[in-house]
């Protein structure tokens, strides 16, 4: 790293004997390491152009890292990439690769760079003399940036470069990671790997599983339209069994019971079955155990609604005593809990809550 004083400065960790301050050093780089961390921090510089040039000027580097295994580039950008910007920005980048440009590096002062238009970072500090890294096409530049790290001699030496993802990290600002060279041929051996596994899985090729997965989907949809036509004639099966719980309560007919519905659809559908068969007045709450969770529905007739009985009301008091909440309309509310052992219990609250309720308000 440099110091503000401009001297190289090399950070290490004794992991075996002994040093002491003014001891004689050797320092030896990894090939292998050096040239990776390269390949990716020049692919930076590309990225950051190609960027400038399919969204705008007004993209800005925010924060990059450079690893021998991949890169990260933080940037300025008010919204999402969308997905033909990202492949235009991958594709320009590998074209430049393609194009094997050189990579200079020249020094100048400051001004100078900054008149001619080379990119820098404010927020970093600068002496008179500054190194300029650039990456041109004839008498074109493609990339231009002040930079003191390590880099190719020509771009052709990145190999190519793979977006991975693209993501906000804040207000007005994006991130993509990359991977270049070896790094890139790993993504894709993965990646097809990947592909090879799913095919064998849904016994096709590998050309064919877009069509596969298709074919299931529309089996698994008449499937699922079998299974709902299923339910719905077994939920009208059971409301003479479900009005058979119907109790009684100063002439209001509560039903407060468990369901076997298999959706927050069909118990909706279900409570609307049971109040079109009961009285004017009537309070129902059903519930059912839903992807493992219990789930609640309450309805009250127009006529108590008048008299300050609220589906949301009960409702709450109910989900609450499972460790969950709901809400809704005065006729009708939904929600959910999370202890399905206490499911019955809180249903035997119901009549309870009723008849707190309608001492608590006018007739």
């Amino acid at each position: 790293q440099h110091s503000t004083d401009r001297t190289i400065v090399h950070q290490g960790r004794v992991v075996e004997g002994h040093i002491a301050v003014g001891e004689a050093v050797t320092a030896q780089v990894d090939p292998e390491h050096r040239y990776n961390v390269r390949r990716n921090h020049t692919a930076t510089h590309l990225l950051h152009a190609a960027l400038r040039q399919v969204l705008g000027t007004h993209v800005r580097q925010a924060g990059s890292l450079v690893a021998p295994d991949r890169l990260r580039f933080d940037f300025s950008h008010i919204e999402p990439m969308k997905p033909e910007e990202i492949a235009r920005v991958q594709s320009l980048t590998n074209e430049k690769i393609r194009a094997n440009l050189p990579v200079r590096t020249r020094h100048t002062s400051f001004r100078k760079a900054i008149d001619e238009g080379v990119i820098a970072f404010f927020e970093e500090k600068y002496g008179d003399e500054v190194r300029v890294v650039e990456a041109a096409e004839n008498s074109h530049s493609f990339s231009s940036e002040l930079c003191g790290g390590t880099h190719c001699t020509a771009t052709g030496e990145i190999g190519n470069l793979i977006v991975v993802s693209e993501t906000g990290i804040g207000a007005g600002m994006r991130r993509i990671e990359a991977v270049t060279g070896r790094g890139a041929e790993e993504y894709i051996n993965q990646r097809s790997a990947l592909l090879d596994d799913v095919s064998n899985r849904l016994g096709t090729s590998p050309d064919r599983i877009a069509v596969r997965i298709d074919s299931l989907i529309a089996e698994l949809e008449a499937k699922e339209r079998q299974l709902e036509a299923f339910e719905r004639q077994r939920s009208l099966g059971s409301v003479e069994d479900y009005l058979a719980r119907v109790e009684d309560i100063g002439g209001i007919s509560v039903l407060a019971t468990t369901t076997d519905a298999t959706s927050v659809r069909f118990l909706r559908e279900l409570g609307d079955m049971l109040k079109n068969r009961l009285t004017d007045s009537s309070i129902i709450v059903l519930s059912a155990i839903v992807d493992g969770e219990p789930k609640f529905i309450t309805t009250v007739s127009h006529d108590l609604i008048a008299r300050g009985v609220k589906a949301g009301d009960i409702l709450s008091q109910v989900a609450a005593m499972t460790g969950g909440s709901g809400g809704g309309r005065p006729d009708m509310a939904q929600g959910g809990g999370k202890d399905v052992g206490r499911v019955a219990e809180a249903l035997r609250e119901v009549p309870r809550l009723v008849r707190q309720k309608l001492l608590a308000s006018p007739k």
